[in-house]
């Protein structure tokens, strides 16, 4: 039986230093899928309870920051808002960015599309009475979907499965 640090015969050395140095390669790639995961989820939540709390005050001043906050306006707000309060804390980072991805594309057309085919003053009418968009909600829902797409695509990508073939 062998003891000390000496290598058994036949097996190379180790170099430390650069042993060291792949090791901090690993933990700075770490640090940054880490960060990047952060991003993701905290800005999902962020996002969400922004949501939530503009939904909320839509109840108590429907014309808050110029915006034409009905009651199926605000309730659309508030189950978009849970929705990424969900996908937020509970999802994996793949489900996440994919979630920004489509919740920031969805809420962009909205915005881009209220801004085309709005009527006079861009006043956008989903549901004529019930759900009516003006300039001020256009924008709102143009920086959301800017927000959710940037951080979507600077999220992590699921990095591809490596096939082995039989030959």
């Amino acid at each position: 039986m062998r003891t000390g640090t000496a290598p058994a015969k036949g097996v190379p050395r180790c170099n430390r230093g650069r042993l060291q140095k792949l090791r901090g390669m690993d933990d700075v790639h770490w640090r940054t899928k880490k960060e990047r995961n952060i991003m993701l989820t905290r800005t999902t939540t962020f996002g969400g309870a922004l949501l939530v709390v503009v939904g909320l005050l839509g109840f108590v001043a429907p014309g808050f920051m110029g915006m034409h906050l009905s009651a199926l306006h605000n309730v659309l707000l508030l189950l978009s808002g849970a929705l990424a309060i969900f996908f937020g804390l509970k999802a994996t980072a793949a489900t996440v960015r994919t979630f920004c991805l489509v919740f920031g594309a969805v809420y962009g057309l909205l915005g881009l599309a209220g801004f085309v085919a709005g009527g006079p003053n861009y006043t956008f009418t989903i549901i004529p009475g019930a759900l009516v968009l003006g300039t001020m909600d256009h924008l709102a829902h143009l920086i959301l979907g800017a927000v959710f797409l940037s951080v979507g695509w600077a999220g992590e990508r699921p990095q591809p499965r490596l096939r082995h073939v039989n030959e």
